[in-house]
């Protein structure tokens, strides 16, 4: 079974294709949506992928990003074609129970959520390489197993693990709150 996160990409050659990563297989696998045909594994360096866990698609620069949970984190990379791939400097940046991966193209980043109880904060990396560093919202549940860039409001959101919250604060780490989920499922 495929522990996975999809993500659309339309490719140079207008081809659509899901991406997901599949944390048993240590794969990264793709599949064309509308076209037909059958999907495959990227090509992917074996040592770039370890217990893959989530996928973000940058469309315009043709890359596809997945957080790998195994030997204490790190974000890999590659073209949509599987070539040119390697990790991201995550200097600064830390991985505790990592999940989740949100891209912000325009703002240069990659985020995922850090679950791990009373140590809870949002991991970024650059995505030009030059490292990253944590956001430690205060003032909001901060569990965040799952998260989503708002780059038009410089917001990020996420959710947190057995809390049953949705919380956001910008993406300096101010102004978290939670959001109240009370009258939804």
């Amino acid at each position: 079974t495929a522990i996975l996160s999809l993500c659309l990409a339309s490719a140079a050659s207008a081809r659509r294709l899901i991406f997901w990563s599949n944390s048993i297989a240590n794969k990264i696998s793709y599949a064309p949506v509308i076209e037909g045909g059958i999907g495959a594994d990227l090509a992917i360096d074996p040592s770039y992928v370890d217990d893959p866990y989530g996928t973000a698609i940058d469309s315009a620069a043709g890359k596809v990003y997945w957080l790998n949970k195994g030997n204490g984190g790190s974000i890999g990379y590659a073209n949509l074609d599987g070539s040119g791939a390697g990790l991201l400097n995550t200097n600064g940046a830390s991985f505790a129970v990592p999940s989740g991966l949100a891209l912000d193209p325009a703002g240069g980043k990659i985020y995922w959520g850090n679950s791990e109880s009373g140590n809870g904060s949002i991991g970024f990396a650059n995505l030009n390489g030059s490292g990253g560093g944590l956001i430690r919202p205060t003032g909001a549940t901060t569990e965040p197993n799952a998260v989503a860039v708002d780059p038009a409001n410089a917001r990020i959101y996420w959710s947190s693990a057995g809390a049953d919250k949705i919380s956001y604060a910008r993406l300096d780490g101010s102004s978290a709150q939670d959001i109240d989920t009370s009258g939804a499922a």
